[in-house]
Protein backbone atom coordinates (compact mmCIF):
# COMPACT_ATOMS: atom_id res chain seq x y z
CA UNK A 1 0.00 0.00 0.00
CA UNK A 2 2.46 2.66 1.17
CA UNK A 3 0.20 5.33 2.02
CA UNK A 4 0.45 8.77 3.85
CA UNK A 5 -2.03 10.00 6.27
CA UNK A 6 -2.57 13.26 7.61
CA UNK A 7 -4.52 13.82 10.58
CA UNK A 8 -5.64 17.87 11.53
CA UNK A 9 -6.95 17.70 15.21
CA UNK A 10 -8.63 20.92 16.22
CA UNK A 11 -7.52 22.20 19.14
CA UNK A 12 -9.56 25.47 19.75
CA UNK A 13 -11.34 26.76 22.78
CA UNK A 14 -14.40 23.93 21.75
CA UNK A 15 -12.56 21.34 22.41
CA UNK A 16 -11.38 22.60 25.60
CA UNK A 17 -10.79 19.40 27.58
CA UNK A 18 -13.50 16.06 27.39
CA UNK A 19 -13.45 16.85 23.35
CA UNK A 20 -9.68 16.96 23.13
CA UNK A 21 -9.58 13.71 25.30
CA UNK A 22 -11.63 12.29 22.89
CA UNK A 23 -10.04 13.14 19.53
CA UNK A 24 -6.71 11.73 21.38
CA UNK A 25 -8.61 7.99 22.13
CA UNK A 26 -10.37 8.22 18.86
CA UNK A 27 -6.68 8.67 17.10
CA UNK A 28 -5.45 5.68 19.67
CA UNK A 29 -8.03 3.21 18.09
CA UNK A 30 -7.85 4.06 14.48
CA UNK A 31 -3.68 3.07 14.84
CA UNK A 32 -4.77 0.17 16.96
CA UNK A 33 -7.33 -0.79 14.25
CA UNK A 34 -4.86 -0.50 11.63
CA UNK A 35 -2.37 -2.11 13.40
CA UNK A 36 -4.57 -4.97 13.88
CA UNK A 37 -5.76 -5.44 10.18
CA UNK A 38 -2.25 -5.19 8.95
CA UNK A 39 -1.27 -8.09 11.26
CA UNK A 40 -4.11 -10.39 10.21
CA UNK A 41 -3.65 -9.74 6.70
CA UNK A 42 0.59 -10.04 7.01
CA UNK A 43 0.57 -7.06 4.30
CA UNK A 44 3.92 -5.54 3.90
CA UNK A 45 2.95 -2.00 4.48
CA UNK A 46 5.30 1.32 5.33
CA UNK A 47 2.51 3.80 5.25
CA UNK A 48 3.40 6.82 7.43
CA UNK A 49 1.45 9.09 9.69
CA UNK A 50 1.73 13.28 9.85
CA UNK A 51 -0.90 14.50 12.61
CA UNK A 52 -1.24 18.54 13.50
CA UNK A 53 -2.73 20.15 16.40
CA UNK A 54 -4.41 23.25 15.22
CA UNK A 55 -6.17 26.40 16.72
CA UNK A 56 -4.97 29.77 16.05
CA UNK A 57 -1.23 28.18 15.92
CA UNK A 58 -0.06 25.02 14.12
CA UNK A 59 1.57 22.33 16.46
CA UNK A 60 3.42 18.94 14.65
CA UNK A 61 3.17 16.12 17.33
CA UNK A 62 3.71 13.90 14.46
CA UNK A 63 6.23 14.31 11.83
CA UNK A 64 6.16 11.81 9.05
CA UNK A 65 6.37 8.33 11.14
CA UNK A 66 5.61 4.61 10.16
CA UNK A 67 2.23 3.80 11.23
CA UNK A 68 3.67 0.47 12.42
CA UNK A 69 7.12 -1.53 11.70
CA UNK A 70 7.68 -5.30 10.59
CA UNK A 71 10.81 -7.10 11.70
CA UNK A 72 11.58 -10.77 11.00
CA UNK A 73 12.12 -13.24 14.37
CA UNK A 74 14.16 -14.90 12.92
CA UNK A 75 17.28 -14.42 10.40
CA UNK A 76 15.72 -16.96 8.42
CA UNK A 77 12.44 -17.67 9.00
CA UNK A 78 9.04 -15.77 8.02
CA UNK A 79 7.49 -15.33 11.50
CA UNK A 80 7.02 -11.11 11.55
CA UNK A 81 5.92 -9.07 14.68
CA UNK A 82 4.39 -5.47 14.02
CA UNK A 83 4.84 -2.74 16.29
CA UNK A 84 2.69 0.08 16.37
CA UNK A 85 3.64 3.89 16.86
CA UNK A 86 2.08 5.15 20.40
CA UNK A 87 0.59 9.13 19.84
CA UNK A 88 1.61 11.57 22.49
CA UNK A 89 -0.62 13.04 24.89
CA UNK A 90 -2.38 16.20 23.90
CA UNK A 91 -2.77 19.29 26.05
CA UNK A 92 -5.92 18.79 26.81
CA UNK A 93 -6.62 22.70 26.99
CA UNK A 94 -7.89 23.45 23.94
CA UNK A 95 -8.26 27.81 22.88
CA UNK A 96 -8.49 29.99 21.09
CA UNK A 97 -10.20 30.12 17.08
CA UNK A 98 -9.95 27.16 15.15
CA UNK A 99 -8.24 27.91 11.99
CA UNK A 100 -8.65 25.11 9.71
CA UNK A 101 -7.83 27.15 6.45
CA UNK A 102 -4.68 28.10 7.84
CA UNK A 103 -4.16 24.13 9.06
CA UNK A 104 -5.21 22.51 5.56
CA UNK A 105 -2.97 25.44 3.59
CA UNK A 106 0.28 24.93 5.72
CA UNK A 107 -0.30 20.62 4.81
CA UNK A 108 -0.74 20.36 1.15
CA UNK A 109 2.17 22.90 0.19
CA UNK A 110 4.41 20.75 2.58
CA UNK A 111 2.63 17.02 3.34
CA UNK A 112 1.67 15.62 0.15
CA UNK A 113 -0.33 12.43 1.12
CA UNK A 114 -2.77 10.01 0.05
CA UNK A 115 -5.37 10.13 2.86
CA UNK A 116 -6.57 13.61 5.01
CA UNK A 117 -8.22 13.16 8.47
CA UNK A 118 -10.17 15.88 10.09
CA UNK A 119 -10.97 15.51 13.98
CA UNK A 120 -13.57 18.32 14.95
CA UNK A 121 -16.60 19.37 16.81
CA UNK A 122 -17.35 23.14 14.89
CA UNK A 123 -16.98 24.77 12.27
CA UNK A 124 -13.53 26.49 11.08
CA UNK A 125 -13.05 30.03 12.05
CA UNK A 126 -11.35 30.88 8.99
CA UNK A 127 -14.00 29.80 6.81
CA UNK A 128 -13.25 32.14 3.78
CA UNK A 129 -9.69 30.53 4.06
CA UNK A 130 -10.93 27.12 4.54
CA UNK A 131 -13.41 27.10 1.02
CA UNK A 132 -10.65 28.58 -1.05
CA UNK A 133 -8.68 25.87 -0.42
CA UNK A 134 -11.22 22.94 -0.79
CA UNK A 135 -10.47 22.33 -4.54
CA UNK A 136 -6.77 22.22 -3.71
CA UNK A 137 -7.25 20.00 -1.15
CA UNK A 138 -8.99 17.34 -2.92
CA UNK A 139 -6.39 17.35 -5.46
CA UNK A 140 -3.64 16.69 -3.01
CA UNK A 141 -5.55 14.22 -1.08
CA UNK A 142 -7.03 11.15 -2.58
CA UNK A 143 -9.49 10.92 0.52
CA UNK A 144 -10.46 12.95 2.62
CA UNK A 145 -12.45 11.90 6.10
CA UNK A 146 -13.63 14.31 8.66
CA UNK A 147 -14.72 12.63 12.14
CA UNK A 148 -17.30 15.19 14.04
CA UNK A 149 -18.31 15.53 17.28
CA UNK A 150 -21.51 17.92 16.76
CA UNK A 151 -23.09 16.79 13.89
CA UNK A 152 -25.22 19.88 13.36
CA UNK A 153 -22.07 21.99 12.11
CA UNK A 154 -21.38 18.99 9.70
CA UNK A 155 -22.26 20.98 6.72
CA UNK A 156 -19.31 23.23 6.29
CA UNK A 157 -17.48 20.15 5.39
CA UNK A 158 -19.87 18.63 2.80
CA UNK A 159 -18.23 20.28 -0.12
CA UNK A 160 -14.49 18.85 1.13
CA UNK A 161 -15.74 15.82 1.50
CA UNK A 162 -18.93 12.72 1.80
CA UNK A 163 -17.08 10.86 4.11
CA UNK A 164 -18.37 12.49 7.86
CA UNK A 165 -18.65 10.41 10.35
CA UNK A 166 -20.29 11.76 13.75
CA UNK A 167 -18.18 10.71 17.54
CA UNK A 168 -21.31 9.20 18.92
CA UNK A 169 -20.96 6.32 16.54
CA UNK A 170 -17.49 5.94 15.66
CA UNK A 171 -15.60 2.65 14.32
CA UNK A 172 -12.43 2.47 14.24
CA UNK A 173 -12.24 -0.57 11.91
CA UNK A 174 -14.74 1.22 9.70
CA UNK A 175 -12.62 4.14 9.03
CA UNK A 176 -9.50 2.18 8.78
CA UNK A 177 -11.51 -0.11 6.04
CA UNK A 178 -12.82 2.89 4.27
CA UNK A 179 -9.22 5.00 4.54
CA UNK A 180 -7.25 2.24 3.18
CA UNK A 181 -9.79 0.82 0.63
CA UNK A 182 -9.24 -2.55 2.91
CA UNK A 183 -12.92 -3.93 1.67
CA UNK A 184 -11.33 -3.18 -2.27
CA UNK A 185 -8.38 -4.87 -1.82
CA UNK A 186 -9.61 -8.02 0.02
CA UNK A 187 -11.76 -8.74 -3.23
CA UNK A 188 -9.09 -8.14 -5.61
CA UNK A 189 -6.53 -10.60 -3.83
CA UNK A 190 -9.67 -13.00 -3.88
CA UNK A 191 -10.27 -12.58 -7.46
CA UNK A 192 -6.58 -12.88 -8.12
CA UNK A 193 -6.13 -16.15 -6.04
CA UNK A 194 -9.72 -17.71 -5.84
CA UNK A 195 -9.75 -20.78 -3.65
CA UNK A 196 -9.26 -23.87 -5.20
CA UNK A 197 -12.30 -26.31 -5.49
CA UNK A 198 -11.10 -29.69 -4.67
CA UNK A 199 -13.34 -32.80 -5.79
CA UNK A 200 -13.55 -35.62 -3.08
CA UNK A 201 -14.58 -39.47 -4.21
CA UNK A 202 -15.56 -41.54 -1.54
Amino acid sequence: MNKGITILIDSSGSMDGEPLCRAHQMVCDIIFAYHNLMQKSLWVCKDWIHMILYNSNLNEVISHHELAYIRKEKPRGIDLTMGMIQPPFFEFCGHGPKCLGKAIEYVINGYHGDILLIITKGTPSDIFCFNSLIGKCQIAYKKILVLHGNFAKKVAYEKLTKNIYPWDSFDSVEIVKNMFDMDDTLKRKVLENPPRIIELTI
